[in-house]
């Protein structure tokens, strides 16, 4: 991946839809098997998630700007596991079992899915999301190279999910 260039794109990017669209680019450069890319911004003070930027079969009822806990998510579960993790089950309970409020994710098709947080200034700001209606559609490799551009891309994810206009709950 050229440094320079990758860098020079995240520059240009003024808003989440548009780094989202390179970094979702990025990712299913190296995982066909993507079928759904998400930047989530991260409220941790409410516990919770808003979908800053979704590409692919979303739940129904999930647009962009959806906010939801993180309580029972994968996203949880990277914040949880030192910034990663990457979750396939097989069956429906196993999923629910592990992510109890992931029953429409599960409805919708998913399969495996991968997080990864970006951390500004020790503080988790946003994470990316990778999901696949295949069960091995994510794979560790997939999960690394996101990890990498979240990092590489954390100053324009802090700044532009510093500007997301959340709802009044």
């Amino acid at each position: 991946m050229n440094n320079e260039r990758f860098e020079s794109q995240v520059d240009r990017c003024r808003d989440l839809e548009a780094l989202g669209a390179l970094l979702d680019a990025r990712v299913k450069a190296i995982a066909p098997g993507l079928d759904r890319f998400n930047i989530g911004v991260l409220d941790l003070e409410r516990y919770l998630f808003l979908d800053g930027y979704v590409r692919g079969r979303n739940v129904p009822g999930r647009a962009t700007g959806h906010v939801r806990t993180l309580r029972g998510t994968v996203v949880e579960a990277a914040l949880r596991d030192g910034g990663r993790t990457l979750q396939t089950h097989s069956g429906r309970r196993e999923w629910v079992r592990c992510f109890p409020g992931f029953g429409p994710v599960y409805d919708s098709g998913i399969r495996s899915m991968g997080a990864v947080v970006a951390a500004a200034a020790a503080a988790p700001v946003a994470n990316l999301v990778l999901a696949s209606r295949d069960a091995l559609g994510i794979d560790e490799r997939a999960l690394a190279v996101a990890g990498d551009l979240a990092v590489r891309s954390t100053p324009a994810l802090a700044a532009l999910a510093g500007q997301v206009a959340w709802p009044v709950l």
